[in-house]
C-alpha cells in the first residue's frame, strides 16, 4: 500500500506490501518506484509473498518531497533519510540498487 512518510519536514512516498522478514528496496540514482515498476521485470507479488517489501523514492525523486537547496541531497542527506525511515519501519535489512547500497554505505563509514 502507497503512502507518505513524514521525515523531518520531508515527505516521503512509501509503498508496503507483504509479510514475512521485511526489508528496505531502494530505486537507483535517477530513477523511483514508478521508473523502476515501467522499465524494470520485479515481479513485486511473488516478492511480497514471503517478505515485507518496503519500497521508497527518496527526497527529490518520483513522487517525494523536492527541496531546492542543492546540498539537502548530499549522500549524508540521503543516508539520514534512509536510516530514519528505516527506524520508522523497524528493519535493517536493505537489498537494493546504487543509491540506496551508496547512502547506506556513505552513512556507515561516515
Amino acid at each position: 500500500m502507497r503512502h507518505n512518510v513524514a521525515l523531518d519536514g520531508l515527505s516521503l512516498s512509501v509503498d508496503r506490501g507483504g509479510s514475512g522478514e521485511p526489508f528496505i528496496w531502494g530505486h537507483g540514482l535517477t530513477s523511483s518506484m514508478d521508473l523502476e515498476g515501467e522499465l524494470l521485470d520485479f515481479d513485486w507479488p511473488s516478492i511480497a509473498a514471503g517478505s515485507e517489501v518496503i519500497r521508497y523514492d527518496a527526497r527529490g525523486h518520483g513522487r517525494s518531497t523536492l527541496t531546492p537547496t542543492l546540498s539537502d541531497y548530499s549522500w549524508q542527506r540521503l543516508a539520514d533519510d534512509q536510516l530514519a525511515l528505516a527506524v520508522t519501519v523497524a528493519t535493517l535489512y536493505y537489498p537494493s540498487q546504487t543509491l540506496v547500497s551508496t547512502t547506506f554505505i556513505k552513512k556507515r563509514l561516515a
